[in-house]
């Protein structure tokens, strides 16, 4: 798409980081899934868990199209709500901590290390057609993005202000938040849902990977097993990376400020005022712009967000981390 709106440089650097992204996102899966199940206190080491992980979410390797995936998504969002919840409601009943600290970042660079993490949490839905494909009725994908977005607000805002308000600073400094609760049936069902969802979350990622790997080496209508064998190879990749990198936080961090930053934010905003560069093919367009903008100002606002999130995300955020 953006190849047909912006030429093939932007084209070309979409696609490597929408690719990078989806990469870094599936790689992150498969780290938190081995840190999570590290807590059921198993006897087993993180690096041979994730193979163990490895080897699960390869299974999506198996399910065609994201027609047959869509039942499982429903299983992620019961175990994404859960988890969230479950979070949220123990750290209003149990309160704060003792001693606790409110403190929060004491220097610019912590801060654009949360800023980044921040990005990372509600910019990384960047690899979306593949999710339109497979709706009934594609035109409406706007509507559905808007509500998916806010049910990301109900799971995340909630459960990082209680926890901040039960943990202080503790949080910030602690990258599996797990951890941070008492050890009960409840955290058990907690890190067992959660690590359902990381699977399914897995091959939402890596649909998108698959399906541009079998176009790109012109594979895509021949015969299902030799899609399946290209896509192990693609898994077996991002396994080798998880378990030579086991690093949940420093994966968010760089996601967040690299890939997050360009593909949710700076590109679409950037190649959107591209092609509608003038108001009559703006005017044209086939849906009005969010609460009926004009040109200029729709124009202004995408050079603004494009702006800020490249210097406080990309180049900031990064900073922070290194």
């Amino acid at each position: 798409m953006i190849f047909w709106a912006a030429g093939p440089i932007w084209g070309t650097f979409s696609i490597v980081i929408v690719i990078l992204s989806l990469a870094g996102l599936s790689i992150a899966q498969i780290i938190s899934t081995s840190s999570n199940l590290y807590l059921l206190n198993w006897g087993i080491d993180k690096r041979l868990l994730s193979c163990i992980v490895g080897a699960v979410v390869s299974l999506t390797c198996f399910i065609p199209t994201y027609r047959e995936y869509r039942a499982f998504t429903f299983l992620g969002l019961i175990a994404t709500t859960y988890t969230a919840w479950y979070m949220t409601i123990t750290s209003i009943v149990d309160g704060p901590v003792p001693n606790v600290d409110y403190t929060g970042p004491t220097t610019i660079q912590d801060f654009f290390t949360c800023f980044s993490a921040m990005v990372f949490m509600f910019g990384t839905h960047s690899a979306v057609i593949e999710k339109a494909d497979v709706m009934n009725e594609p035109s409406r994908y706007d509507v559905a993005y808007v509500y998916s977005i806010l049910y990301v607000y109900t799971m995340t805002l909630p459960n990082a202000i209680t926890g901040y308000y039960r943990f202080g600073s503790e949080a910030a400094t602690q990258e599996n938040a797990f951890y941070l609760f008492d050890d009960t049936v409840y955290r058990e069902i907690a890190v067992v849902l959660l690590c359902v969802h990381e699977v399914v979350a897995f091959g939402l990622f890596a649909g998108p990977l698959f399906i541009m790997a079998e176009k790109y080496l012109k594979i895509d209508h021949k015969h299902y097993l030799i899609k399946v064998a290209v896509r192990y190879i693609i898994v077996g990749i991002m396994l080798l990376f998880a378990i030579a990198f086991p690093f949940f936080g420093v994966i968010n961090s760089v996601i967040g400020a690299f890939t997050a930053t360009l593909a949710t934010f700076i590109i679409p905003s950037i190649v959107y005022n591209m092609y509608f560069n003038t108001k009559d093919k703006f005017d044209r367009k086939a849906k009005n712009s969010p609460f009926n903008s004009n040109y200029m100002i729709t124009k202004t606002v995408n050079y603004i967000i494009a702006f800020l999130i490249f210097i406080f995300g990309f180049c900031m955020g990064g900073w922070g981390k290194f």
